[in-house]
């Protein structure tokens, strides 16, 4: 528990050192998007799964979200070694406590069940198409004689052009002007 001193208006807190340890503001990873504490990376066996070298593809992940996350070491958790929160723009995305077995796979096992609570679920709705009416249908193919139709013009008008852009009579000069009206659509 913080000590408060007041020194005037001010409020000034004070940390013991073992408190000051348990407050997650060491930043891991090259974008500082993941934090942990010092009684984390003193603990040798947590040490190991939480540090820069491993913690670098989801601090990448965590920058290209936008999301903050802290890993905190759980003391007097028979269950779980760490707690691991995550936020985007200050509200919380996931909360969970994680296990850490060891063994050949415990890295991996660990990474993958980060990776798994943290990434947001994609939630693939299926998708009902109805029964395309004869109405539909008659749209459908209306639109594609009308796509057509707009390019064969444009291509038609882009042979003219090609055809008379070098010559030096009133063919150029209309193909000039047929250039300068359907520029947009010539060269999208």
């Amino acid at each position: 528990m913080p000590h408060i001193h007041k020194i005037g208006n001010v409020n000034l807190m004070c940390w013991t050192p073992s408190e000051a340890d348990r407050l997650p503001n060491i930043p891991i990873g090259k974008h500082y998007r993941i934090n942990t504490n010092n009684v984390l990376l003193k603990d040798s066996r947590l040490n190991k799964y939480i540090n820069d070298r491993t913690m670098g593809a989801l601090d990448n992940y965590a920058h290209h979200e936008g999301l903050n996350i802290y890993i905190t070491p759980l003391e007097n958790d028979l269950f779980h070694d760490v707690a691991v929160s995550a936020y985007k723009d200050h509200d919380a995305v996931s909360k969970f406590p994680v296990k850490i077995n060891d063994g050949r796979h415990a890295l991996r096992d660990f990474l993958k069940e980060l990776y798994e609570n943290i990434a947001p679920r994609q939630n693939k709705k299926e998708q009902s198409f109805a029964k395309p009416t004869n109405l539909d249908n008659f749209k459908m193919f209306a639109a594609e004689v009308v796509d057509n139709v707009k390019n064969f013009r444009i291509n038609q008008i882009r042979k003219f052009i090609e055809n008379h852009q070098k010559e030096g009579d009133a063919l150029k000069d209309i193909a000039d002007v047929f250039e300068d009206v359907h520029y947009n659509e010539l060269y999208k």
